[in-house]
């Protein structure tokens, strides 16, 4: 009986569907046949409702399938009633646009009913009665019973029970954790009519606190089941009580209001991209361009703040912190009491070794050191740029007496860095794009922003972070001082943007000496402006004093500062790390190169149906020797930025591209293309090959990769005919869709192995189970 009635449920939900999509396709004409079909099917489907609002018993199992296909054919029906009233004076473009939302909105449901909550139709048609499994007699080893439940006093449980002797098709575990137990993850081994010993963690499930349906898992175990062994795990400090295990209960039907609206709203933002005529407007005539760039941004800053607070637990008490590290405390301290040198006296023990830069030699001898500091002439330094000391942490010191917060100075850098991303990119289009379609010029910045690699500073803010941050921070202040100067392509040149452009790219040295290949490209601009300049006889030396002064400052400073400390200029330290590897009698092997050009550029994800669907492997080239990996047990550690943004394929057509640009200047533009987005993050990933691999660099390379191949998407995309463009606006939306999803995956990986917060950890936990599939 529950098939017959769930199979007119889904026919007539179906047909009303598929009725009231004719009807918008034919402006509202109704046919008699077909009514009184709709009118039969409707009171059909208004009976199951009823029925199972009642909670009649014989459609118990699948009441919750038809209260939800009864009620969104409801709401199906109003939409299409209130168009026939109001959408009759709307235009064809209104009409098109309702079609779509109501077969999203269908997808969306069956998608909703059939797909997430596969498991609650498991006992459909299965002759089985919920019973409850005696836990007197079960075999129990870290848990005691109070007199009422079982409470465990172990991070690692388990319950044996056995004499079951019955099928089981699910278990629901019935368990109450503390406040700070936000999961409690169970393995579950069984034997049964297949094999008479206990197969071993054959089966899992993970019960979320408060969440009624993660304590169910669905079993699909063969005949009479004789014996559960059940294996929980919690972390160290926390417990849970375990009330009881039923067998056979019915899993509840879900259902969830985010998912519904997480896939609506991609589905709508989506066809808004490629339909909405206000946003295939130019650049220059487009009101709504300005305002989704914007709004989009801020959203992309309240992730960044969303991740720092919700994971670290930011509080006011941070502000006033005795303790920092390196960069927040040391530093300060130092320079405070007019030290190069850091005030942390060194270890006998460490000096006296026949090499101190041997991990092995310092980690056998059980010596008490600092964790990555430089060692030379027996003091300790720090390689870490000094940009962030003089402009934040010291002045901060002397003002209040304290240590500015790590994960706070993270998050500052990281939220100037996005703003004037977006700034850079909406300068550099508006400039040399300015009949640019609103639509591409607002996914080419979605993508931009999701790959630039700051996301991973935010989710795990140490004392590395703040360099990589305030990099990105003053490259991105950097490039759109340099591009609204008008230094290239037009228009008065603004020296004052010139000089703080020189400053910002300075600065980013001073921050992170991996950029100072864009300061390099940088130069190359002010030589062309300089060139241009000199040609029309205008102050061309002044545009020079302008832009080569703040160089000249700051790179006096940090040559100044690594003479004192290491005898050289040019000499930075890095190679008397205290770290992993030992720097000075490391050597070059050409492969390592090539392993860290495979991971950041060509390294390919795979789909897999667990959440979150995205994962890859570390490829070491079968190197036959040490590389390291940060976190190599993160999944989706490596994906290349080929593979999560498809628009970088379109260096491959630079030939075209070049060809298409304006014959005075395109040589000069494509070689500054060249220049900044491609030679430059090569030699940073090239350069990188000693410290090996580690995911945040991505905010040092990924950004500069994607706004030059958008710029080459833009050109040929000004230069296509009507239904040419349509191919490139879908190549942009499938190249959106797929940035979101693996930038996603991997954030999320990153996220949540790395740990947090237990509101972090219990939220990281809710997404996956309300977005898994496969529960």
């Amino acid at each position: 009986m529950e098939f017959v009635i769930l199979l007119f449920a889904i026919t007539a939900f179906l047909f009303i569907a598929f009725k009231a999509v004719k009807e918008l396709y034919g402006n509202f004409a109704g046919k008699k046949p077909f009514d009184y079909l709709y009118y039969a099917l409707v009171s059909v489907l208004f009976t199951c409702f009823v029925l199972a609002a009642a909670g009649v018993s014989f459609v118990e199992n699948i009441s919750g399938v038809l209260v939800t296909l009864s009620l969104s054919a409801g709401l199906i029906i109003a939409f299409v009633k209130l168009l026939r009233v109001y959408g009759k004076e709307r235009s064809g473009g209104f009409n098109k646009t309702a079609l779509f939302i109501i077969k999203a909105f269908i997808v969306t449901i069956l998608v909703e009913v059939f797909l997430f909550n596969l498991s609650s139709m498991h006992l459909l048609g299965k002759k089985a009665s919920a019973s409850e499994i005696p836990l007197s007699a079960a075999d129990m080893t870290g848990m005691f019973f109070d007199g009422e439940n079982y409470v465990s006093i172990s991070s690692n449980s388990t319950v044996l029970i056995t004499d079951i002797n019955h099928p089981v098709y699910t278990l629901r575990f019935d368990l109450q954790p503390d406040n700070n137990t936000s999961l409690v993850a169970a393995d579950v081994g069984f034997s049964d009519s297949t094999f008479k010993a206990i197969r071993c963690k054959t089966a899992a499930v993970s019960v979320l606190w408060g969440i009624e349906n993660s304590g169910y898992m669905q079993c699909e175990f063969s005949g009479n089941v004789g014996a559960l062994k059940i294996s929980f795990r919690i972390n160290d400090g926390e417990y849970f009580i375990l009330k009881g295990i039923t067998a056979n209960e019915k899993i509840p039907f879900q259902f969830s209001f985010a998912r519904v609206f997480v896939f609506l709203l991609a589905a709508i933002s989506a066809y808004l991209f490629l339909s909405n005529i206000k946003l295939k407007k130019p650049l220059g005539q487009s009101k709504e361009y300005k305002s989704v760039i914007y709004l989009s941004t801020a959203l992309f800053m309240m992730l960044a703040i969303f991740l720092i607070v919700l994971r670290q637990g930011v509080s006011f008490q941070s502000f006033l912190s005795a303790d920092g590290n390196q960069i927040t405390k040391e530093l300060v301290d130092a320079f405070k009491q007019g030290n190069f040198f850091l005030n942390d006296a060194v270890p006998d023990e460490l000096l006296e070794l026949e090499n101190p830069y041997d991990y092995s030699q310092r980690y056998l001898n059980g010596i008490d050191y600092k964790w990555d500091h430089l060692l030379y002439n027996g003091k300790y330094y720090s390689y870490y740029g000094i940009a962030p000391v003089l402009l934040l942490f010291l002045p901060y010191n002397l003002l209040t007496g304290y240590y500015f917060p790590t994960e706070i100075a993270v998050l500052l850098f990281s939220l100037i860095g996005i703003w004037f991303l977006t700034k850079t990119y909406v300068a550099l289009t508006e400039r040399r794009f300015p009949k640019l379609q609103s639509n591409m010029a607002i996914m080419g910045l979605l993508i931009i922003q999701l790959i630039s690699g700051i996301f991973y500073c935010v989710s795990r803010p140490l004392f590395y972070e703040i360099s990589i941050s305030a990099g990105f921070a003053f490259v991105c202040l950097g490039a759109f001082f340099l591009i609204t100067s008008n230094i290239i392509g037009g228009g008065k040149i603004s020296c004052s943007r010139i000089m703080l452009s020189s400053v910002f790219f300075s600065l980013g040295v001073l921050s992170r000496p991996t950029t100072a290949v864009y300061s390099v490209a940088a130069l190359a601009f002010i030589a062309f402006g300089f060139f241009e300049l000199r040609k029309e006889r205008k102050n061309h030396f002044k545009l020079l004093f302008f832009a080569l002064v703040p160089f000249a400052v700051f790179g006096l400073i940090q040559m100044g500062y690594n003479y004192i400390r290491f005898g050289s200029p040019l000499d930075f330290g890095i190679q008397y790390s205290l770290t992993i590897n030992d720097f000075i009698n490391a050597q070059f092997h050409t492969k390592f190169v090539f392993i860290s050009l495979f991971a950041f550029l060509f390294a390919a994800p795979y789909f897999v149906p667990k959440f979150p669907y995205v994962s890859s492997e570390f490829q070491l080239l079968s190197t036959n020797g040490f590389f390291f990996v940060d976190n190599m047990d993160i999944d989706a550690l490596a994906i290349g930025i080929f593979f999560k943004a498809l628009p970088v394929w379109s260096y491959f057509a630079i030939n075209r591209a070049y060809r298409l640009m304006p014959e005075k200047t395109r040589r000069r533009d494509m070689l500054l293309l060249i220049l900044f987005c491609v030679i430059s993050p090569l030699v940073v990933i090239c350069s990188i090959w000693e410290s090996g691999y580690a995911v945040r660099y991505a905010a040092d390379i990924y950004w500069q990769f994607v706004l030059g191949a958008l710029c080459i998407i833009f050109i040929m995309f000004s230069n296509k005919s009507h239904r040419g463009k349509r191919y490139f606006e879908v190549f942009m939306l499938v190249s959106l869709l797929l940035a979101a999803v693996v930038c996603f995956a991997q954030i999320y990986n990153f996220c949540y192995i790395i740990g947090g917060t237990n509101r972090w950890l219990y939220l990281a936990n809710l997404i996956r189970y309300t977005f898994e599939v496969f529960k």
